[in-house]
């Protein structure tokens, strides 16, 4: 009777003294446009505060006015690949115009607020002629009473239409939005000037369009007037 020693030997000879290699891992390394670029998601350590609902109690109750911003509620994402240098528009995950995320760089920004520092609009287009495509992305507290300050604000309807008690939002790109939506966004910064302009503006959103909750649209912007 062979040993299990000789049986290994015999085995290893009819091999060829060698044994077949491990499996090599697949290349996932990919290339992206140098204006739309695929991104992976940021993660970050949420800082507790309180929330700037609406739909519920009142928007001016104390209770509800953050000390600060907000790093991580309501499923929204970090802004730090919108913090990467220039204006930026980030996407995480499927958006209007891409199946997959993306951060729009190359564009040219169009930005206003209102008098009375409740609104916030963000236009960025890019491309040029024919070709471009246009993203939009507003951010609102008129429905709270209120001017807009660094902080989360959640139960958002779809701007412009304005409910009492209630902040407004609407990001859109390539000529798509939403027909209804459900959302909450989250600023990190927002310096207004003296005529009401935006000077600068770092945002966190998600938006669940038309009850597709299994797709919601996530991501954040960032502007600083030159």
């Amino acid at each position: 009777m062979n040993s299990p020693l000789s049986a290994l030997l015999i085995f290893l000879a009819g091999c060829g003294g060698k044994l077949a290699p491990a499996p090599s891992l697949p290349d996932t390394s990919s290339t992206g446009d140098a204006s739309i670029e695929p991104i992976s998601a940021g993660s970050g350590t949420p800082d507790a505060t309180s929330p700037i609902s609406g739909g519920e109690g009142d928007a001016g109750d104390a209770t509800n006015s953050p000390d600060g911003p907000s790093n991580g509620d309501a499923g929204l994402g970090d802004t730090l690949p919108c913090l990467a240098g220039g204006n930026l528009l980030s996407f995480d995950g499927p958006s209007f115009t891409s199946p997959q995320s993306l951060l729009v760089s190359d564009a040219t920004w169009t930005v206003s607020g209102s008098m009375n520092d409740e609104e916030a609009w963000l236009g960025v287009v890019q491309g040029q002629a024919a070709n471009t495509t246009v993203y939009g992305v507003e951010l609102s507290s008129e429905g709270l009473g209120t001017p807009l300050q660094v902080g989360l604000y959640e139960n958002a309807g779809r701007a412009p239409f304005v409910v009492a008690g209630q902040p407004s939002m609407d990001v859109s790109g390539g000529g798509v939005g939403c027909n209804t939506l459900e959302g909450s966004f989250r600023l990190d910064v927002l310096d207004w000037d003296s005529d009401g302009g935006i000077r600068e503006i770092t945002a966190a959103f998600e938006e669940v369009c038309d009850g597709e909750t299994a797709n919601p649209i996530r991501g954040c912007v960032h502007y600083a007037a030159p």
